[in-house]
């Protein structure tokens, strides 16, 4: 039997709020973001779509935050036997972010476990129980995988999303891109958005964008050096979008940045 230990429904995190637990938690979490974040995976920092899920087994480190806004997410924390072994069973991947093709269905779930832990009647353990193990199943029912969504293009995409991540500097095509994996230019950005939420170019900027934040707050470089290392041929190109994205110049960002950390 599972036993909830704590429930999150559209808790709300500011901007720059982070998580950071090296050792995990001793209990199991589902975690339903509702906007892209920054999430540590796999040894390195990524950047998810909207609507990213992810189940942290026990101990597992937990490192995530977004700097461009608020985020808002569903949550379950929880005890019980073996649920690894059902979510291996059902195909659900552990302390990895993945996408479902209807996440509302699992944000009403959450809530319905939420509700019927505040009852606390008679059967609340039991019914949570059995609601816990519907959650299980419509993640496994509704994940975006190679089975039935991209003809099992996923796991290919999430790499070149990965590099993309890594490597922001680098001149990322969509027509190079598509050449890799065998398929068109259209189908390319078609697949992508369908996995990520989000678009090539988005995500070019935004991991160029998170990379220079990271340069402004811990560099003296200057701008011109900044915008070079973010894969920017103009400072001025890169000064307009950054800007766009975060609403400060690179100079109002390291003054601000700066500032908080005198106090």
């Amino acid at each position: 039997m599972f036993h909830l230990i704590h429930w999150i429904v559209d808790y709300l995190h500011p901007q720059g709020f982070c998580i950071d637990r090296p050792n995990g938690m001793d209990m199991y979490t589902i975690l339903l973001f509702k906007q892209s974040i920054t999430i540590w995976q796999d040894g390195t920092f990524i950047q998810t779509g909207e609507n990213a899920c992810i189940l942290f087994t026990r101990g597992a480190k937990q490192l995530y935050f977004r700097d461009n806004g608020d985020y808002t997410h569903d949550g379950v924390f929880f005890e019980g036997k073996m649920p690894q072994e059902i979510w291996e069973t059902l195909g659900i991947p552990t302390n990895t972010a993945f996408y479902l093709r209807n996440p509302k269905i699992i944000s009403t779930l959450i809530q319905d476990i939420a509700a019927e832990a505040a009852l606390k009647q008679p059967h609340s353990p039991e019914i949570i129980d059995l609601l816990l193990r519907t959650l299980f199943l419509r993640l496994s029912d509704g994940m975006c995988r190679g089975s039935n969504i991209g003809d099992g293009y996923f796991p290919q995409f999430q790499q070149i999303r990965r590099r993309i991540f890594k490597q922001p500097a680098a001149d990322w095509h969509a027509g190079i891109l598509a050449e890799e994996l065998h398929i068109s230019v259209s189908r390319f950005h078609h697949l992508y958005k369908l996995f990520f939420q989000s678009t090539l170019t988005q995500d070019v900027i935004q991991s160029r964008t998170d990379y220079a934040q990271y340069l402004l707050r811990s560099s003296s470089q200057t701008t011109n050096e900044i915008a070079s290392l973010c894969g920017y041929n103009a400072t001025e190109h890169f000064i307009r979008q950054f800007k766009k994205q975060t609403g400060l110049t690179p100079g109002q960002y390291r003054r601000n940045n700066a500032a908080m950390n005198r106090k």
